[in-house]
């Protein structure tokens, strides 16, 4: 709850002031290597980061006029006086939204079904991915794809990055390039957030204080590991050596950390699934379109899905496969697609 009410108008103004800041960040970039190398395949995906956000972005409106209309049904001498702007005002100072919203997809094991494919992806693999290709093809701002799709949508950034990867090729070297080591600094993060996604159901009641903390944790942790990233691929040739670089002891090998993150995956979605009493195709129709909240990011993960599906079929007819496989685990594609990188 927030007790000024300037405060409130600039934290909600704020908000869109940021989703307006990173998109023009992420974009000038990409305009720039679109001078560069013909876009061609990236406008699909530039294609389905429109229809995505248009998507999620459409129950996410609804998410808020629902809240705003909630809250004025619980308080009518608010509702009964004053500006549309003063209520407004009033909503914003009593109300939540980041929580609210992240409570409702979580509290119960079919809603929880939804997001945590949503929560684990972005965690483990999508950040895993982010960390490699940035290094490995040299693109600006990662860090900006994340946060965006902290606030945006994940399948919004993930159109945007995948675009970003398509108009940053790799320069071809007479000798295949070492594989990306990543450093403690990030797969612990890492790691450490994926026991953010064990803990959702338990401090997911109404009355558990741990929720927000475990929520703005797992947020955080995945922000920090892309900061900064160091470049493997350099912007000039280099004199090809015999001497391969350097690397600490307790760096991991992306293709390894792809299959432990793949692997991973597996002990929340066990749990989920265990923790569900009934399990069909209706109900999870009828999960996904209870509350605007959770259309939100139940498309989000829709989108996600056929993006990353998308992304490894453009390999050409042998990576249809991995485009199928990326339907069911992403973990797993991305891995198979980074090994043909």
């Amino acid at each position: 709850m927030v007790q000024s009410r300037i405060l409130a108008q600039s934290i909600f103004a704020s908000y869109f002031v940021l989703i307006i800041s990173l998109l023009g960040l992420i974009l000038n970039s990409l305009g720039r290597l679109a001078l560069t190398v013909k876009p061609q395949r990236a406008i699909l995906f530039f294609g389905l980061a429109v229809g995505s956000l248009c998507h999620t972005w459409y129950y996410m409106i609804h998410f808020l006029l629902w809240s705003f209309h909630d809250y004025e049904a619980h308080h009518p001498v608010v509702a009964g006086g004053g500006s549309v702007v003063n209520r407004m005002t009033k909503w914003l100072m009593d109300s939540e939204l980041f929580e609210q919203a992240w409570r409702r997809v979580c509290e119960g094991p079919m809603n929880w079904w939804w997001s945590e494919q949503l929560c684990i992806f972005t965690v483990g693999v999508w950040t895993a991915f982010l960390y490699v290709q940035g290094s490995r093809r040299r693109i600006p701002h990662v860090w900006a794809y994340m946060f965006l799709g902290q606030v945006v949508a994940i399948s919004v950034a993930s159109n945007l990055f995948f675009a970003a990867v398509l108009l940053s090729p790799r320069r071809r070297e007479p000798r295949p390039a070492p594989t990306v080591r990543i450093p403690p600094r990030v797969y612990i993060p890492i790691l450490l957030s994926h026991l953010t996604i064990l803990i959702f159901p338990t401090v997911s009641h109404p009355n558990s204080k741990w929720f927000l903390p475990n929520l703005l944790g797992m947020h955080a942790l995945i922000v920090l590991p892309l900061i900064k990233i160091p470049y493997t691929q350099p912007r000039t040739p280099r004199p090809s050596t015999d001497t391969e670089p350097s690397h600490f002891a307790a760096d991991v090998d992306s293709h390894t950390f792809y299959l432990c993150l793949a692997a991973l995956a597996l002990v929340p979605r066990a749990q989920t699934y265990f923790s569900l009493q009934t399990f069909s195709g209706s109900e999870l129709w009828r999960t996904l379109h209870e509350h605007p909240a959770q259309s939100s990011i139940g498309y989000d993960v829709l989108w996600t899905t056929a993006s990353i599906a998308a992304y490894c079929a453009l390999g050409g007819p042998s990576s249809v496969r991995k485009g199928i496989l990326g339907m069911v685990s992403p973990g797993l594609a991305l891995y198979l697609d980074d090994r043909r990188d």
